[in-house]
């Protein structure tokens, strides 16, 4: 996916690839897309996602399909990638 510059939110995207719900920083949700970018994911959707996790309510780490955006650039604590903001999260059976 391309990454928008610094000052400019990209286009609304679905991708799919490995979420990983729970690393070891809390807030630091892992993305690896099929295409084997890395992101950070964030927004409410990836820690609701997060939080199931962490009570054992969904796996750790699963196949989704993700509709969201890359936001204008911030610095990110994680350093995952560049972060990519979720507004849905869909499980994919693999």
């Amino acid at each position: 996916m391309p990454i928008p510059p610094p000052e400019i939110r990209g286009p609304e995207v679905t991708v799919e690839g490995d979420a990983t719900w729970l690393t070891g920083r809390p807030g630091c949700i892992s993305l690896v897309a099929v295409s084997g970018q890395r992101f950070q994911l964030s927004g409410s959707v990836a820690s609701d996602n997060e939080h199931r996790a962490r009570t054992g309510e969904q796996p750790r780490a699963q196949r989704v399909r993700v509709t969201g955006y890359v936001p204008e650039r911030g610095a990110s604590v994680c350093h995952l990638g560049p972060t990519f903001v979720a507004e849905q999260v869909t499980a994919v059976n693999s």
